[in-house]
């Protein structure tokens, strides 16, 4: 689903630098920069709406080269995230590995048009992505308990004093139905069914502005934007963790909000499989770590709060060409808001 979302977003606005890169300028990258030769011509992946990715196949092995929007940030910051994935790596937990070019360097300038973009070459891995509706037991809960052992390991990371610290409902007070509302996704539900999310969003709100989780939260260098997408399995079945452009300092609450957040929005399923896949997580999760009662109380308001952020981004992204996969995720997420609010916020 997030690589059709990626698609339909690809269609219906501006595309990012690192999406308009050619095949002509990533081998020319390539052949400047890595002791390579190439045996076949590289191909995009699908999927990612601010970074791009192509396959790469070459006398070495096969490999993935991403290739950084402006948005990620300074080549500092990206670099840095390749000294993250080396320091997984040394602590047992499975996160891409990078191939330095012929000067050492983990980045690679990619000269194209107006600016020069970064690109990261990282070992290809065979990788099968669960779904909400078919995982099983046994693979979530793993899934929860290899991120509990990643959240203990990168409480350590040596660069996190320098990493930026989350941020707390951040949006304003009714923005994002204000955004939905005015924007052509508005035609895409009936007044009754916009009726019934403008109550469910003003509570949600209410509740995310009486209830700021206090300042001692579990803390510790979190992915922010963890997913099954992000989150996929081995072929010797471990798990492995990659995409960490939105890392931050912040708290595992709102790591596991995130998670389950995106478990329900992902695609149509009964609020029950939602509850028994949460439940697993949070077993998954607590066999490994243990989460204080402050901690279990917070997840909801980060559940609530990552529901209202990315419905907003999602709609301005594409507001005046609404398609059908983000209209999905808009209506899941308002359902387990009222979901979620209705039943008293309980764990």
């Amino acid at each position: 689903r997030r690589n059709k979302m990626a698609d339909e977003i690809k269609k219906d606005s501006i595309l990012t630098e690192a999406k308009m890169v050619d095949g002509e300028s990533v081998t020319a990258c390539l052949v400047r920069n890595y002791a390579l030769n190439l045996t076949r011509p590289v191909s995009q992946l699908p999927g990612g709406t601010e970074n791009a990715a192509w396959v790469i196949e070459s006398n070495e092995g096969k490999w993935i080269a991403k290739i950084f929007g402006s948005g990620e940030g300074p080549v500092e910051r990206i670099e840095e995230e390749a000294m993250l994935y080396r320091f997984l790596n040394s602590h047992g937990i499975h996160a891409p590995e990078i191939f330095p070019n012929k000067s050492g360097q983990d980045l690679s300038p990619l000269e194209t048009r107006d600016q020069t973009l970064q690109l990261m070459l990282m070992k290809y891995e065979q990788l099968t992505m669960c779904s909400p509706v078919t995982i099983a037991r046994e693979e979530l809960e793993k899934i929860a308990r290899e991120t509990a052992k990643m959240h203990k390991v990168l409480v350590g990371y040596p660069q996190a004093d320098s990493l930026k610290k989350e941020t707390r409902a951040s949006i304003a007070k009714g923005a994002t139905f204000e955004a939905l509302v005015n924007s052509g996704y508005k035609g895409t539900f009936t007044p009754e069914q916009l009726q019934r999310i403008k109550e469910t969003n003003d509570r949600m709100e209410n509740y995310l502005e009486s209830h700021s989780p206090p300042e001692s939260l579990t803390k510790t260098v979190i992915h922010a934007d963890l997913s099954l997408e992000h989150a996929q399995l081995l072929s010797d079945g471990e798990v492995y963790f990659f995409d960490f452009s939105d890392r931050v300092w912040g708290s595992v609450a709102q790591e596991l909000g995130t998670f389950l957040t995106v478990l329900f929005q992902w695609e149509d399923k009964p609020l029950e499989r939602w509850e028994e896949l949460r439940s697993w997580v949070l077993s998954g999760y607590q066999s490994e770590s243990g989460l204080t009662e402050e901690d279990l109380l917070a997840i909801n308001y980060f559940i609530l709060s990552r529901i209202l952020g990315a419905c907003k981004y999602l709609i301005d992204l594409t507001r005046n060409s609404p398609n059908e996969t983000i209209t999905s995720w808009v209506k899941w997420g308002y359902q387990l808001g009222e979901h979620l609010v209705s039943v008293g916020l309980s764990l």
